[in-house]
């Protein structure tokens, strides 16, 4: 039979845009070796941004870009036809990706983890997809299924190519996804609102006062998730909902400032975790429910204010906030006594923090003092 290459590692390369070549000394390269581009087996492997691969290649082995969490960009050709086990698992800054006509196979765990992918579309030739294929895309939220596997709205099989999806197509119908001008990302359906994800990379952000269609909207869950360049937000009054993980990992996050008399209601789960150079935030008026971690590990979290219509503060919401003294909350020691919340995991790991209310203080042991 006739010889041919495969790619087994970037070699001598020191380029962050790969472009793999049809022919390796006289051989025509057809596969992408498991493993070839692991971050773990070379430190150059965290370097790259985009990857080319050429028509020849009908075969990407398992796990072949794993973590490579700085790619944004890969070029499949329509000749590939199996897309190995956790090839692409990890790589958490690939927006898009065009799966290729020819494609039949998609292993487990191919994509997952890759949360920055917001839409995909199946190709006709797609007769398996993996378990677990696309868990963790939490922001994919339209599916275009021109296969003839049976594709639905949350569900969990077909590797959960769908499970976060607010869309599955099955006719080329429109996207309902929006880019503005400044690189706010939204999607819009008759139902809701959703900022999905920023695509600028801006440090101080003023989000938009409302959706392109002019209507109050929600921020998405994982929609700012590992800004890691993001400094100071201002969030609108006609945002009604922060998603779970939506802020979480900006670690240069210095400053959360909410417009006045806003429609804000709830904070996700863990919508603020590790947001490790917050020192203070003043949640707004309005907002009943705060979720389970939401500012868990803001480490350098030292006040904190909590408006008086809260009636949940969800488990391990300030876990690990270990200079947190100061929670200043606008209602009396009753109300605050009356709200739901698990009281060891919300203090845990926090230290000779005073809760001030409105008639009294209560100390990190229970203690209440009234004022006079």
């Amino acid at each position: 039979g006739e010889y041919t290459a495969m790619v087994t590692g970037i070699g001598t390369a020191w380029e962050t845009d790969i472009v793999i070549p049809a022919t390796y000394r006289g051989l025509k390269v057809t596969a992408i070796a498991n493993n070839a581009f692991h971050v773990t087996l070379d430190a150059r492997n965290y370097n790259l941004t985009s990857v080319e691969i050429p028509d020849s290649v009908t075969v990407i082995g398992d796990e072949a870009f794993r973590g490579c969490n700085l790619i944004t960009n890969i070029n499949m050709s329509d000749n590939v036809t199996e897309i190995g086990a956790y090839a692409f698992s990890g790589c958490s800054a690939l927006t898009e990706i065009k799966l290729p006509r020819m494609l039949q196979t998609i292993g487990e765990y191919a994509f997952r983890g890759c949360d920055s992918i917001t839409s995909i579309e199946i190709p006709d030739s797609v007769v398996t997809i993996g378990g677990g294929a696309f868990e963790s895309c939490y922001c994919l939220v339209e599916v275009w299924n021109y296969s003839d596997l049976q594709i639905a709205v949350g569900r969990e099989d077909n590797g959960l190519v769908a499970y976060y999806a607010k869309q599955v197509y099955t006719t080329d119908k429109p996207s309902k996804q929006t880019l503005t001008e400044e690189g706010y990302l939204f999607y819009e359906d008759e139902k809701e609102s959703l900022l999905i994800a920023y695509c600028g990379n801006e440090t101080k952000l003023i989000l938009p006062a409302m959706s392109p269609k002019e209507r109050d909207y929600k921020i998405y869950q994982y929609a700012f998730c590992d800004c890691t360049f993001l400094n100071k937000i201002t969030i609108p009054d006609r945002v009604t909902e922060i998603g779970n993980a939506a802020f979480s990992n900006c670690n240069s996050l210095t400053s959360v400032k909410f417009e006045d008399n806003g429609k804000l209601s709830t904070i996700g789960m863990s919508a603020f975790s590790n947001c490790s150079q917050l020192t203070r935030i003043e949640i707004p008026n309005g907002v009943t429910s705060i979720g389970p971690n939401a500012f868990a590990y803001c480490c350098h979290l030292t006040r904190i204010e909590i408006p008086e219509g809260v009636t949940l503060i969800g488990d391990s919401a300030f876990i690990s906030c270990v200079l947190l003294t100061d929670i200043q909350y606008k209602g009396t020691v009753e109300e605050w006594t009356s709200i739901e919340k698990n009281a060891w995991d919300f203090y845990t790991n926090t230290v000779g923090y005073t809760i001030t209310c409105r008639d009294g203080k209560i100390d990190n042991k229970g203690n209440v003092t009234y004022f006079e």
